[in-house]
């Protein structure tokens, strides 16, 4: 899933953006995204497989990023993830298209990655989000949901992360923390793919390399990737590259 670009990966990401950001005492890697961010009009444009492609790729880089910030050899397989409630309305369950949507994107990760997932927060939960938990949460598996913690805004969720060893300092300063900056995980996707098709590369012409360039190889020079997510700044970019 990470040796090559998905048709239309830059436009799926655009629409459905996450974001990279510290670590738990134990060391288990945040993952954030917000629903106020979702682009249902361009997502309900694809069809169930792109959406699946898509979002295991996003999996898989989420995968290779905790194993790139693993100190010291040692590898956490789970990681933490939180979903921003803020901006949603009472209708969107209710819209068709976005319902599938989301069914879909959860049930990916619930289905395929289930071991994966050490906690779970959805945060800034309004009624309208308790009731899209409500009908998401039969589509999940038992133990996924079992690991779900509904949380109001930052005076509630930041008690009950740092009650689990999640310290406000992990988060970025859009839910109250000093994390700064998050990093996309679109970037980790890119990074993974030019590692991979970095040896290829090596055999070939000068000019045919020019021509092997894209878009989200010049996205990837741009911005610089953050380094270390450890309390303790470690040397590692988000993939170890190759020299």
């Amino acid at each position: 899933m990470l040796s090559r670009h998905l048709p239309g990966a830059a436009a799926f990401h655009a629409a459905w953006p996450g974001v990279l950001c510290g670590t738990d005492a134990h060391g288990h890697l945040v993952w954030l995204e917000a629903l106020k961010d979702v682009d249902v009009e361009a997502l309900s444009a694809l069809s169930y497989d792109q959406l699946v492609r898509h979002r295991m790729q996003a999996m898989e880089a989420l995968e290779a990023a905790k194993r790139a910030c693993a100190p010291c050899g040692r590898l956490y397989r789970k990681h933490i993830y939180i979903l921003d409630c803020r901006g949603v309305s009472p209708g969107l369950f209710l819209n068709g298209a976005a319902r599938r949507v989301i069914k879909t994107m959860s049930a990916v990760c619930s289905d395929y990655y289930t071991e994966t997932l050490w906690r779970c927060y959805l945060v800034h939960t309004s009624p309208a989000a308790r009731f899209m938990w409500a009908a998401l949460r039969p589509l999940l598996h038992p133990d996924t949901a079992a690991k779900v913690r509904l949380c109001g805004g930052p005076g509630d969720f930041h008690k009950a992360m740092e009650k689990e060893g999640l310290p406000v300092s992990a988060l970025p300063p859009v839910l109250g923390g000093s994390f700064d900056p998050a990093v996309p995980l679109y970037d980790n996707i890119l990074a993974a793919i030019r590692d991979a098709q970095r040896p290829a590369r090596a055999f070939l012409r000068d000019d045919s390399a020019r021509q092997l360039g894209t878009h989200e190889d010049e996205l990837l020079q741009s911005r610089p990737l953050h380094k270390g997510w450890m309390t303790t700044p470690q040397p590692l970019t988000l993939l170890r590259m190759r020299a």
